[in-house]
């Protein structure tokens, strides 16, 4: 299983951060991107890309408006 590499809005990482083991790379954003999906998405587009290989990341993010179409996990596995 490969590891997990966390990209999650502020809101929601408050509520994931106690079911994530220890030493999980996080990269909480801030809250205020999912007014402007267009930025949300592509500020997440250029985080995904930054990642290692090797990592599925887990999303931390609901709705907000669209901002997730069109993500592209590139060699990464998202959920």
């Amino acid at each position: 299983m490969e590891p997990l590499y966390i990209i999650a809005c502020t809101v929601v990482w408050e509520e994931m951060q106690s079911h994530v083991p220890a030493g999980t790379p996080a990269l909480v954003l801030e809250f205020g991107l999912h007014n402007s999906p267009e930025k949300l998405r592509q500020r997440l587009q250029e985080e995904i890309d930054k990642v290692p290989p090797g990592y599925t990341i887990v999303l931390g993010y609901g709705l907000c408006g669209g901002g997730m179409d069109g993500i592209r996990a590139g060699e990464h596995r998202l959920v």
